[in-house]
């Protein structure tokens, strides 16, 4: 009976020596690793609600460091005329529309967020070289559009192309200062549920953890989190989302 003992003891001592030796992910409960949770996993409409958000507090001009020139200019709102401010107009039209598409689903981020910066900047950049290229031409399609929104947008494009040593600048900081809102956004909303250390996708120079992700209590995320031990690569797979945490936890245990 003693021997059984001892063999249990040794064998939960070996356990609990699995899991503190290496520590705990360094990366999982990180703000870059969140935001791209959040940003892959909520619905279009959401995503669009954040940037609603963010624009809204540009406005408001309670976003540091960023620079969006006050000025005004006329948009058309059904019959009647509405002044607005172009630069918050050109935000929200870039950040909604600036999606890709991986397996069949839209995506606004990647795990970096110099690369989501980057990506950003570039479809700014883009939608201004393009109303630049002919102005007679845009001016033409701005006389004779008769959808609205559309007839809003080429607006917005007009009056960057003509100033766009503002739209530079503008673009630069709008878009570092909406990552940084993001990453300051997944932090309240995004936590990390659970965590189990992969005994199996570990190996000598890397850690392996399943790790199960809650955002605002009720949308799940079971990732697979692989880090380097000897620098702060690492390389994240997802496994699972959805709303029923069972089901998590069921495709959590055929992992485990």
């Amino acid at each position: 009976m003693k021997a059984k003992n001892l063999i249990a003891t040794l064998a939960v001592i070996a356990s609990i020596s699995v899991f503190t030796s290496c520590g705990g992910s360094k990366t999982a409960d990180t703000s870059q690793v969140k935001a791209y949770v959040l940003m892959a996993s909520v619905s279009n409409e959401i995503v669009e609600s954040y940037v609603d958000e963010y624009a809204q507090k540009l406005e408001k001009g309670k976003v540091k460091d960023v620079y969006v020139p006050d000025v005004k200019i006329s948009y058309s709102i059904g019959n009647d005329m509405e002044d607005r401010n172009p630069w918050i107009e050109k935000t929200k039209i870039v950040l909604k529309g600036s999606y890709w598409y991986d397996h069949g689903q839209r995506c606004y981020w990647k795990m970096n967020g110099e690369d989501t910066e980057e990506h950003y900047v570039k479809q700014w950049t883009w939608n201004n070289n393009w109303a630049m290229k002919d102005m007679d031409y845009l001016n033409k399609r701005i006389d004779d559009e008769g959808d609205i929104d559309v007839l809003n947008q080429l607006i917005t494009y007009k009056y960057a192309a003509e100033n766009k040593d503002d739209d530079s600048i503008v673009a630069l900081t709008v878009v570092h200062g909406y990552v940084k809102f993001i990453q300051k956004k997944s932090n309240k909303v995004v936590k990390v549920y659970d965590s189990y250390y992969s005994k199996d996708y570990s190996t000598k120079s890397a850690n392996s953890y399943y790790i199960v992700y809650a955002i605002d209590k009720d949308f799940y995320v079971l990732v697979r989190l692989t880090e380097e031990k000897k620098s702060s690569r690492f390389e994240m797979e997802t496994l699972a989302r959805g709303n029923q945490l069972i089901e998590i936890e069921r495709t959590l245990k055929s992992y485990l």
